[in-house]
């Protein structure tokens, strides 16, 4: 999985340059209000280009990102603040004595563990990096939404003044 992110890393803030990041940082940062409002300290596994991670750093967190993309993290260190910082690893390879209050994992970074025994490892790796009673916020694809409203075909076409990228999605589901 590291070397197709690799590969798109060049790409990715492009296609995505349409997502609503804040949005997304203002709903996870009103959960940590909710359930954790002491919190300052955040892990983000699958940071990618550090969108996030600088977001909840604008918002008084002290962030460390995690990201298997070595791409992606040389594209998130451009983001700048003073409580931010980088680790080149995977959610299961980790291993920092950094305890922290919250973990978070966005953009359906659980779903590209594919298989139980990836799942389970992150999961405790997960728990190891966080404090006693520590909260972690992810999102992933729920199956039966998945096939209830079936994904299709979609092109999307979108450039700067260096590229022009042209995306052509076509699901394929696996039903076992």
């Amino acid at each position: 999985m590291e070397k197709v992110f690799n590969a798109y890393s060049s790409y990715y803030n492009l296609l995505y340059k349409d997502k609503d990041y804040a949005s997304e940082a203002d709903y996870i940062a009103d959960l940590i209000k909710q359930y954790k409002p002491e919190a300052k300290t955040l892990i983000e596994f699958g940071s990618g280009t550090g969108k996030h991670a600088l977001l909840f750093c604008q918002k008084g967190f002290i962030v460390k990102g995690i990201e298997p993309s070595e791409e992606m993290i040389k594209i998130a260190q451009q983001n700048k603040h003073a409580n931010l910082s980088f680790a080149n690893t995977s959610i299961e390879g980790l291993n920092i004595e950094e305890r922290f209050e919250v973990a978070s994992a966005l953009f359906h970074v659980v779903s590209y563990l594919n298989y139980n025994n990836e799942l389970i490892n992150s999961f405790k790796n997960i728990h190891k990096h966080l404090n006693e009673n520590g909260l972690f916020i992810f999102d992933l694809w729920y199956t039966p939404a998945v096939l209830s409203q079936i994904p299709e075909k979609r092109i999307k076409t979108t450039e700067d003044e260096h590229i022009k990228v042209i995306r052509n999605a076509t699901p394929v589901n696996h039903w076992n």
